[in-house]
């Protein structure tokens, strides 16, 4: 099958459990109060190049599915009146460029989450930044997305920032890539644009780690085939880019076991105001992944202590059960040593506590990563002291060849090897996002470095281009 599709082919492979919704007029992608969502809830970010259109098509979203409040809209009017806005609707890009800086230059700056629902499904949204210094924007929205629509401007096709979000997208393990195809209005043959861009995806999404992409050709400006149906592409058969959204099943963390990362401890002691919490001792945090049910056999990490859980607290009540993505309480049977930091893992498949990081780093500073560096190394709620060690290979994003390095400057994807200081239970990011993510941060100014992923690299790049190599070679 080939890397990029036109229909439904998608693979099946942060943000709380309560999604507001706003109440609209009804139509047929609507409903005017909180739908059943039979599809669940779907975590979805945007990315592409700078003025590809990522906050129209975001608004466009939002206006056609009837999730704007009209006060909201009317204020969208006036503000697009006044900068001169010619257009019937106001400019819908306003709807979702909440900073001053935003509107002022036009530009995505920061990450904006909007949520919005139809009778199918409920979202949230993380619309991300196009520019290349806010790369690492687009880094935290996607981070834990269920899907990501990458845009292109059909009148530039695939550009260097395109390769490089769609590489961030394949080190991140998102599970379903989808390419809007914009501004299809603008290009004389949309068909061959159309066809020229999805053959450069099907070359390029194997090479960055991506098992598969979808490719629907929109115009956001006009609504074309973001909603409802266009007539202006007859040509194209596949799903709208709702239609496809909706039914997207939505990412389950992989790995099966129980990992909860322990944020406080809950002591109320003296002053409870209930005497039946003065010897209460909690652990607070958030069910990273798996589930956990009261008599469960559970390991604190990296001490390797055992114990059970005795009581789950939720919202102020009891429960049997907590499952992935909840977040509560843990109360263990015995007076165990656990702070924040600590990891609560299912005994049974406990992960190995480690004192090296060996993965590829998105450098998202503007200051450079050399070796022999000392960071700070953040996994879950626990931060660590660290030692760069050498630098492996650097993917170049312009030609997508794999090089040696030396060093990492701003959205360089390299490989990295980190000495800790202290242990870690670290998984393979394969396995589990949330266990095989980490964080580098500066020890001195607490800003953060880079992104990293646990045992990821890039065999697809380097397997394309040695077989390339032979190519020329035969």
């Amino acid at each position: 099958m080939s890397a990029v599709t036109t229909p439904l082919e998608a693979p099946h492979d942060l943000l709380g459990e309560a999604v507001t919704i706003l109440d609209g007029q009804s139509s047929n992608h609507v409903a005017t109060q909180v739908p059943s969502a039979t599809g669940g809830l779907l975590r979805l970010a945007t990315a592409g190049s700078v003025d590809d259109g990522k906050s129209t098509l975001v608004g466009r979203l939002l206006h056609d599915t009837k999730s704007v409040l009209a006060d909201q809209l009317a204020a969208a009017h006036v503000e697009s009146r006044r900068r001169g806005w010619t257009g019937e609707l106001a400019d819908l890009a306003l709807l979702t460029d909440g900073l001053r800086a935003e509107r002022e230059q036009g530009i995505t700056i920061d990450v904006a989450y909007r949520y919005f629902a139809t009778p199918a499904r409920s979202f949230v949204l993380a619309d991300c930044p196009g520019h290349v210094q806010y790369t690492r924007n687009t880094v935290t929205g996607a981070s834990g997305a269920d899907a990501v629509v990458v845009l292109v401007d059909a009148r530039n096709g695939v550009v260097e920032q395109t390769r490089r979000h769609l590489a961030v997208l394949g080190l991140l393990r998102v599970p379903h890539v989808v390419v809007a195809l914009n501004k299809i209005d603008l290009v004389a043959d949309a068909h061959a644009v159309h066809d020229e861009v999805s053959a450069q995806l099907t070359d390029l999404a194997p090479r960055l780690g991506l098992s598969g992409l979808t490719v629907v050709p929109v115009s956001a400006l006009h609504g074309d085939n973001v909603v409802d149906r266009s007539s202006r592409t007859p040509w194209y058969s596949g799903p709208t880019l709702l239609d496809l959204l909706e039914t997207l099943p939505a990412a389950e963390e992989r790995a099966a076991g129980f990992r909860f990362p322990v944020q406080t401890v809950i002591r109320p002691q003296h002053g409870a105001v209930d005497p039946a919490y003065v010897d209460y001792r909690g652990y607070a945090g958030h069910v990273a992944s798996g589930a956990v049910s009261v008599g469960d056999e559970v390991v604190v990490l990296p001490s390797g202590i055992r114990t059970t859980v005795e009581g789950i607290d939720v919202s102020g009540r009891s429960v049997e059960r907590a499952e992935a993505p909840l977040s509560g309480t843990l109360r263990l049977t015995d007076q165990v040593d656990v702070s924040r930091g600590d990891l609560l893992s299912s005994a049974a498949d406990a992960p190995s506590v480690q004192t090296r990081i060996e993965g590829v780093v998105c450098w998202l500073a503007t200051s450079p990563l050399r070796p022999g560096s000392r960071v700070l190394v953040k996994h879950g709620t626990r931060t660590v002291p660290a030692r760069v060690g050498a630098l492996g290979d650097r993917l170049d994003v312009e030609t997508l060849e794999v090089e040696p390095a030396t060093e990492a400057t701003l959205n360089d994807l390299v490989r990295v090897d980190l000495t800790l200081a202290e242990p870690l239970p670290i998984e393979p990011y394969g396995e589990s996002r949330s266990a095989g993510s980490f964080l580098v941060i500066d020890p001195a100014s607490g800003a953060t470095l880079a992104a990293g992923f646990v045992g990821a690299g890039f065999d697809g790049a380097r397997a394309a281009s040695e077989a390339g190599e032979s190519e020329a070679a035969a």
